[in-house]
């Protein structure tokens, strides 16, 4: 259905959380929605709130079970192949949309430039632990092709807090190669759709992205090698998009490196990323210098 929209909602044992993002879905104005919930075999009382709900007829409910608890990136995969909508938007079960016209606002800027692969927008954050909100406001707006924001990734240019504030075009996704990530997570997500086009940020702040202590994120070895990996997979696929390739990837590994050597992990995965690292130095001798340095400081422990 032209126009149509697929809503991915991933979740796990958050039901009241999940039950604030179905509502200020459905709440969007003015929209045709496909809502696809993936349950991540949730053991709380998450299928009788979903069954219960009143959904308006212009929302269709797709309700997938697990079985076992296959984790949030997995499921990225099984809900976009499951849409059927000309728009996609990936969303968390702990978020929320505060602008009830965000997504027709975003539909009707996709319609007007078809080089769009996404319309994105400001989000604040609410510390769940006191209520307070502040303001993350992104450092471009308007128009940006995807060359100067795939080239400048998050290290110039900043990147949506989360991606339900962002409106994907389907079409771009595929043409993208979407069908063959391994990992979808934020990053690889936005930057895998600006191989295949532009992108418009709004500066208005359409939702809130909350922090509670309990944000769901992967930080063991082995996902943030297939991190890096989906990210070389970006690298090798946009080489006649990205400017500085050998840069840009310094930048992209060792954003990804600092953020997983700051949180648990068992040294062993570390020098396997490393390695990993010093085998795919995508050129970058500055990259190569940095591994080895580390790989010597680990050695030394």
């Amino acid at each position: 259905m032209k126009n149509l929209i697929s809503v991915i909602i991933t979740t796990y044992n958050r039901r009241m959380m999940l039950e604030t993002a179905i509502k200020s879905v459905i709440s969007q104005k003015n929209v045709e929605l496909e809502l696809i919930i993936i349950d991540d075999n949730s053991t709380d009382d998450t299928v009788s709130m979903v069954e219960h709900l009143q959904f308006p007829s212009q929302v269709s409910l797709v309700f997938i079970k697990n079985q076992k608890n296959y984790g949030l990136l997995y499921n990225h995969s099984v809900g976009f192949k499951r849409t059927n909508g000309d728009f996609v938007i990936f969303m968390d079960d702990d978020d929320y949309y505060t602008d009830k016209n965000f997504f027709k606002r975003a539909i009707n800027k996709l319609n007007e430039d078809e080089s769009l692969s996404f319309v994105a927008s400001n989000v604040e954050i609410k510390y769940e632990k006191d209520g307070r909100i502040t303001q993350s406001p992104l450092n471009i707006s308007g128009f940006i092709t995807k060359e100067s924001y795939l080239s400048n990734f998050q290290f110039k240019y900043s990147k949506p807090l989360s991606t339900f504030p962002a409106v994907f075009r389907k079409s771009k996704l595929l043409e993208a190669g979407f069908e063959n990530m391994k990992v979808m997570n934020d990053s690889s997500i936005y930057m895998r759709s600006l191989l295949a086009g532009n992108a418009f940020i709004f500066l208005e702040n359409i939702g809130i992205y909350r922090l509670h202590g309990d944000n769901r994120s992967c930080d063991n070895g082995s996902y943030f090698l297939q991190n890096l990996q989906e990210k070389y997979r970006i690298l090798e696929e946009g080489k006649h998009i990205i400017r500085r390739p050998k840069h840009w990837w310094y930048n992209q590994f060792t954003l990804t490196y600092k953020y997983y050597a700051s949180a648990k992990h068992q040294i062993k995965d570390e020098k396997e990323i490393i390695d990993w690292g010093l085998e795919h130095n995508g050129g970058s001798i500055l990259l190569r210098w940095y591994l080895r340095f580390r790989k010597y400081r680990l050695s030394s422990c």
